[in-house]
């Protein structure tokens, strides 16, 4: 009886390094399995912040480029107006000039 008594000791002691070891590796497992999805996850994470930063990127050029174009324009417009300016007076100064001469 003390022999049976002391083998169910010896397989209980069995039992529970095994269990032991097999909680230890499921631990192990899940925590590989964690540091795996929280790598993606990261990873997602950045891929989703450059795919954001190059639409804003993009959204920016596009609106550099329109208030370009329109100052261009704008400016454009301001340059034939000085121009018009320029030869409306430059025909008054003939204009004054012949007069002068004819005078």
């Amino acid at each position: 009886m003390a022999k049976e008594t002391i083998d169910a000791i010896k397989n209980a002691e069995k039992a529970a390094e095994e269990a032991a070891r097999s909680a230890k590796a499921k631990a192990e497992d899940i925590v590989a399995k964690a540091k795996k999805e929280a790598e993606e996850t990261k990873k997602e994470a950045a891929e989703s912040i450059k795919r954001r930063e190059e639409a804003e990127m993009q959204n920016a050029k596009a609106s550099s480029d329109a208030l370009l174009e329109k100052k261009v324009k704008e400016a454009q417009e301001k340059i034939s107006q000085l121009k018009e300016n320029v030869k409306a007076r430059e025909d008054q100064a003939v204009e004054a000039v012949l007069k002068a001469l004819s005078s």
